[in-house]
């Protein structure tokens, strides 16, 4: 995570409750941390990919909120409480919020594929006792004190 990214979430939930995670809001918002929006892209950018873990940590909740007259798509929002979001977000962007959409979970793991040989061949899972019977036939042994060895 950026630490400029991290700075205005964390400061921007202390302040107001909920941090908007939109690039250009946020440039706009506090341009005390970034001196150009492009940089302020780029930090983005580069977060983007942990803002979900992050505001997972942080115990807030996710909304997809469209504002109005935004050239954009609706922006990512967290927030601590919704008590009164919209009105807040209003007063803060000094714009009509159109829509307010709660994302349930922030974080959802992708499901594991099992491993596959080149032909696209599942890849036996052998559990350890048999890899060890194998390892012992083949005259691998295991010595807890010296580490593996070979006879």
């Amino acid at each position: 995570m950026n630490s400029k990214v991290q700075r205005y979430i964390i400061e921007q939930l202390a302040s107001t409750g909920f941090a908007i995670l939109d690039f250009q809001i946020a440039f706009k918002l506090r341009p005390d941390i970034w001196v150009v929006s492009f940089g302020a892209r780029n930090d983005f950018d580069e977060s983007r990919r942990r803002l979900d873990q992050y505001a997972e940590i942080l115990g807030v909740r996710k909304f997809m909120v469209t504002v109005e007259d935004a050239p954009q798509e609706p922006v990512c929002v967290i927030a601590r409480s919704d008590d009164d979001l919209g009105r807040r977000i209003g007063w803060l962007m000094g714009r009509k919020v159109m829509s307010i959409v709660a994302i349930e979970h922030l974080h959802k793991p992708e499901p594991v594929k099992a491993p596959t040989t080149a032909n696209g061949d599942p890849i036996p899972e052998y559990p350890c006792v048999k890899r060890t019977s194998m390892l012992a036939k083949a005259g691998v042994t295991r010595d807890p004190k010296y580490g593996t060895s070979v006879s």
